[in-house]
């Protein structure tokens, strides 16, 4: 003959709902800061970090001053930077006219984050099959590519050295 032990069954069965009420705490926790909470993203950052640069080189330029502007290479292939100029477009495509300095890269779509505007420059990045360009300017001046005068739209890729310097009227953006 076995006996139940009441006791036994109280203690197991309070003791299994506070681990249900507990573990329902937490994903609710878990839940409510993926919603409310930033979600960080390293590349994000990192544009960022390099529109920041951009902008005080431009000031640099601004002040009759040459300025220098370097986007590394991370070594990561899945995550690559662009210093894009859309002039007075809103978007770019490979392949449409446009001056696309990158080796061994197939086609990428640029789209400003700015909806409207004149001499639009970016600073993007592609990652997961995307191509994103949240941080961007509306220049005073028109830019340039080269002493030569590439004018128009166009797109530099990382590991570049770019030189800004201001002349004429307009920024001069020359890769040395």
């Amino acid at each position: 003959m076995q006996m139940n032990n009441k006791k036994g069954d109280l203690l197991t069965n309070a003791s299994f709902e506070v681990i249900i009420g507990v573990s329902v705490v937490i994903l609710i926790v878990v839940l409510v800061t993926k919603l409310f909470a930033p979600v960080y993203s390293e590349a994000d950052k990192i544009a960022e970090s390099y529109f920041e640069q951009l902008k005080e080189n431009i000031a640099l330029a601004d002040n009759s001053k040459s300025a220098s502007f370097y986007i590394l290479d991370n070594g990561d292939d899945d995550l690559d930077f662009y210093l894009v100029y859309f002039g007075n477009a809103l978007q770019l495509s490979y392949g449409e006219g446009v001056l696309y300095k990158t080796l061994g890269v197939g086609s990428r779509d640029f789209s400003s984050s700015k909806k409207s505007g004149n001499n639009i420059i970016c600073v993007c990045y592609w990652q997961d099959e995307r191509t994103l360009c949240k941080y961007c300017a509306n220049l005073d001046l028109p830019v340039i590519r080269g002493m030569k005068g590439l004018g128009g739209s166009w797109i530099i890729n990382e590991s570049n050295n770019i030189v800004i310097i201001k002349s004429g009227g307009k920024y001069v953006f020359s890769i040395r």
